[in-house]
């Protein structure tokens, strides 16, 4: 699952479509994966795209999950650092670094932030 959304910015992305601008869940999928990929428009959609709304669906009700396990400050730290604002305040050349899967961007200049997410293994998904 974490591979799946492997930026850190991805993940915070998909986390975030889950709730609507007033804060409340969103139960629509279709507008959570709309509101996910809207995120990402232009030059890099195609590296933070989920081809069909079912892969979206099952791996961000997982991602989900992690989210609501995760239970101390750091929590906070992470979707602040990764959240949509410092998405669009990262420069184009960086943008370009990251991807949903297999994230460089991530490893090389958010490694701090990033190795804030846990990984608790498969056993609790199952």
């Amino acid at each position: 699952m974490a591979e799946y959304f492997g930026c850190g910015f991805a993940r915070v992305a998909a986390r975030q479509s889950f709730l609507k601008p007033n804060g409340k869940i969103e139960y629509d999928q279709d507008l959570r994966w709309k509101r996910y990929l809207s995120q990402f428009q232009g030059p890099h959609s195609d590296r933070f795209a989920v081809a069909e709304k079912k892969y979206f669906h099952k791996r961000s009700n997982v991602l989900s999950l992690h989210f609501k396990w995760w239970k101390t400050k750091d929590k906070s730290q992470y979707i602040e650092h990764f959240g949509q604002r410092n998405w669009e305040n990262l420069l184009e050349l960086e943008k370009k670094q990251h991807e949903r899967m297999n994230c460089q961007g991530c490893a090389v200049h958010h490694y701090t932030f990033q190795s804030l997410f846990p990984s608790w293994g498969k056993k609790h998904f199952t």
